[in-house]
C-alpha cells in the first residue's frame, strides 16, 4: 500500500532548531515537535537567504536561511540546481525534509521558490494565526485527556487534524509534565537544602522548621527530605532532626 504524503507545515526556523527531534524506526520519517505540539516532518519556510555554498564537483552544496527567528542550512546533495539561480540576498520559500546531523538541525529541499517581501509578510500572517489556533486545539486535547477522554475520543472530536497529530500532541503534554515535576523536585531539593546549611549548628534541623521555613507544602518537603535519606545526602541523628553528611 503507497505511504500518505506527510503535509508540510507553516513553520518558523526556530520552530525546527528549538524543537524536540524524533528519530524513527523503519521507513516512518523522522520529525520535531515544536515547543507548542506541533509535529513537523515536512517544513515549509519563508525567509532571507543569508549565504550559499556549492563545491567544485557541484554535487553537494547548502544555503543558510534566516526567517528571523533563527538561521538554519538548506542542504543540497546532487540536486543543487537552486544553488545556480538562487544568491545571497533572495527571499524565498522553502519546502522541505527535517533532518538532523552531528547534532545540526537541517532542511533538506525538495522546492525552493523565489518570493517577494509581500509574500514573506503574507506567510508570517498566515503562520501567526496558524499557531493560535494550535495553541487552541492543543489547550482543548489537554482538557479532555485531563477529564479522562481516550486518545481514540480525543482524535473523533477533531476532524481536522489526524490520528498522529493528536498522538504527538499527548506524548508532548505528557513529557512536558514530567519534566515540570523534574524542574519543581529539583528547585524543591534546593530550597531545603539551603535551609539545612543556614540553620544547622551542628545538630541538625528539626524536621517542623523544614517544613515551616520552606514555604511550601509539608508533602512537597517530606518528599525531598525522603529522597535526601535515600541516597545519602543526609541522615536522622535522631528521630525528627535532619542533618547532612
Amino acid at each position: 500500500m503507497a505511504r500518505k504524503r506527510m503535509v508540510a507545515r507553516r513553520a518558523t526556523v526556530s520552530d525546527i532548531t528549538e524543537g524536540t527531534y524524533y528519530i524513527q524506526e523503519g521507513f516512518d520519517p523522522n520529525y520535531v515537535v515544536t515547543p507548542f505540539s506541533l509535529g513537523i516532518s515536512r517544513a515549509r519556510v519563508t525567509g532571507t537567504i543569508m549565504d550559499t555554498y556549492l563545491n567544485d564537483d557541484g554535487n553537494y552544496g547548502f544555503m543558510v536561511l534566516d526567517d528571523g527567528s533563527d538561521t538554519i542550512r538548506l542542504k543540497f546533495f546532487n540536486e543543487t540546481e537552486p544553488l545556480q539561480y538562487i544568491s545571497a540576498g533572495a527571499i524565498v520559500e522553502v519546502i522541505g525534509k527535517v533532518r538532523e546531523y552531528n547534532e545540526e538541525r537541517y532542511i533538506m529541499p525538495e522546492l525552493v521558490v523565489p518570493k517577494d517581501i509581500h509574500h514573506e509578510l503574507l506567510r508570517k500572517i498566515e503562520y501567526i494565526n496558524f499557531r493560535s489556533e494550535w495553541e487552541q486545539l492543543v489547550s482543548q486535547v489537554q482538557q479532555m485527556h485531563t477529564n479522562g477522554k481516550s486518545k481514540e475520543e480525543i482524535a473523533h472530536a477533531f476532524s481536522d487534524v489526524t490520528a498522529e497529530d493528536i498522538v504527538i500532541i499527548l506524548q508532548h503534554i505528557e513529557t512536558s509534565s514530567e519534566e515540570s515535576e523534574t524542574e519543581e523536585t529539583e528547585s524543591a531539593g534546593k530550597v531545603v537544602s539551603e535551609i539545612i546549611d543556614q540553620l544547622d549548628s551542628g545538630e541538625g534541623v528539626d524536621y517542623s522548621i523544614l517544613v515551616e521555613r520552606a514555604g511550601m507544602a509539608e508533602q512537597q518537603v517530606e518528599s525531598v527530605i525522603n529522597d535526601f535519606l535515600s541516597d545519602g545526602t543526609c541522615y536522622e541523628p535522631r528521630p525528627g532532626v535532619i542533618k547532612k553528611l
